[in-house]
């Protein structure tokens, strides 16, 4: 089963997937079962020689974790251990496609996913990146996980829309969680918002594991933990890097602007100009990669 798991999520990107870089034959496939039952699966990757920190990788809404192969093959090159875990809802995981909820249970998965790490590098520090609607999730981790990363990642976080919806929306939403909160919709993503890579672009339309839904709870929950992660930035949650585009059309710069503000010295702000959503995606992700496994070897300092 996990020969087959491994051969589906190479074909949906893979961890060394991306501009030319060759699947890698030491991707090893993982299973988590939860509590409540849901199965999760993903995939981890060891660096050569001595593993000097180790990721758990937070995919964003409607894609996998398999579409990070350029920051995370830097990242192994660099001494960094990668664990991805495709969310509920979401890739090769179980659950409904969008349905990436009740964020309690999400919160849950994220810990697994840390104590997975632990348990496969121990004493290593386990740190957190997490992407548009993973970088809301492991905002919102800060507050609320019980095992503590030892710092967090956030690019483009899903903090304030570019596009916010309409009071209308926003009413028919919460009524909806409430009543049908496994309901889904379409997310309306504009694709030609991700990046300046054409080609990357209409991969991601092309990527079987990609979906276009999102759930009544999952966007009730994203938009709640937003607001709350904004008003609590001064509170002292371990080290923040925080990364943003200002080009971002679909999770606008203003939210991490906030936060940053609100965070002051505990957060390493990096807003790059010109740039879309998916800044691993942009041509200037060779830097962010670095500034991202410098920052970790660092211990999470300036």
């Amino acid at each position: 089963m996990l020969e087959v798991e491994t051969t589906a999520y190479a074909a949906g990107g893979g961890f060394c997937a991306g501009h030319g870089m060759e699947r890698k034959a030491d991707m090893q496939a993982i299973e988590i079962k939860r509590d409540d039952g849901m199965v999760l699966r993903g995939c981890r990757k060891d660096p050569e020689g001595t593993v000097k920190a180790a990721v758990c990788l937070v995919h964003g809404l409607g894609e996998h974790g398999g579409r990070y192969g350029d920051v995370t093959g830097h990242l192994l090159r660099e001494g960094i251990a990668i664990l991805a875990l495709d969310q509920r809802g979401h890739g090769l995981s179980e659950g409904r496609r969008g349905h990436l909820a009740p964020r309690a249970a999400v919160i849950d998965d994220v810990d697994a996913m840390l104590l997975k790490a632990r348990e496969t590098w121990p004493g290593v520090p386990v740190w957190l990146y997490g992407h548009s609607l993973g970088g809301n999730i492991v905002l919102s981790h800060r507050l609320y996980g019980k095992v503590k990363a030892a710092g967090t990642v956030a690019t483009s976080p899903w903090l304030i829309l570019a596009s916010p919806p309409s009071a209308l929306l926003v009413s028919v939403m919460q009524i909806g969680s409430r009543l049908m909160p496994a309901m889904t919709i379409k997310n309306g993503l504009p694709v030609d918002g991700l990046s300046h890579d054409a080609a990357l672009n209409r991969a991601y339309l092309d990527d079987p594991l990609v979906h276009p839904f999102i759930s009544m709870l999952t966007a009730k929950d994203a938009m709640e933990m937003a607001n709350e992660v904004i008003s609590r930035a001064a509170e002292d949650f371990g080290p923040l890097l925080l990364m943003h585009g200002d080009a971002d059309p679909i999770c606008s710069v203003e939210g991490s602007r906030k936060l940053a503000a609100g965070a002051g010295a505990r957060c390493t702000f990096h807003e790059w100009p010109d740039m879309r959503h998916e800044l691993h995606h942009e041509s200037i992700w060779p830097e962010l990669a670095e500034e991202i496994a410098m920052w970790i070897l660092q211990g999470g300092q300036k």
